[in-house]
């Protein structure tokens, strides 16, 4: 059965820190069927949780676990861990968002700037080409004269 992340990204409300105050406090489950329940990542809720001042650490540190209940269950769900993975956002670079073809008007207007600023590099590298010839030519004029 595939993990169903339908509330990644979504703003949390009210009622969705009550229950997740009640869940982690008073039912005391752990990190991952929390993020079931939500549809929600276990980075989100663990983040969330910090929020509410439930918990303390940091994701990146190595004592994450001691903080978070049921963090290393969550870590040994590679299924859940997958499709976390699959829905993420992805990881925007400039390089990305200039290659990208969407139907995003920002987007599509990155990609027209890109293309014009190229057009605009090969006409110069086009003259810089010609300028020692030029350049040539209009001395051997004024030597001339």
């Amino acid at each position: 059965m595939a993990t169903v992340l339908n509330m990644r990204g979504k703003r949390w409300d009210s009622s969705d820190d009550e229950a997740l105050r009640r869940m982690y406090d008073s039912e005391e489950l752990g990190i991952l069927p929390i993020a079931k329940t939500f549809g929600r990542t276990a980075g989100a809720v663990a983040n969330r949780l910090k929020v509410l001042k439930m918990i303390r650490g940091d994701l990146r540190t190595e004592d994450y676990p001691d903080h978070v209940r049921g963090w290393m269950e969550y870590l040994g769900d590679t299924d859940f861990r997958e499709a976390e993975r699959i829905a993420a956002k992805p990881k925007t670079s400039p390089k990305r968002l200039l290659d990208t073809k969407s139907t995003q008007h920002p987007v599509d207007e990155i990609a027209e700037l890109r293309e014009e600023m190229r057009a605009r590099f090969d006409r110069l590298e086009g003259l810089l080409m010609r300028l020692p010839d030029e350049l040539t030519a209009a001395l051997a004029d004024i030597l001339e004269e």
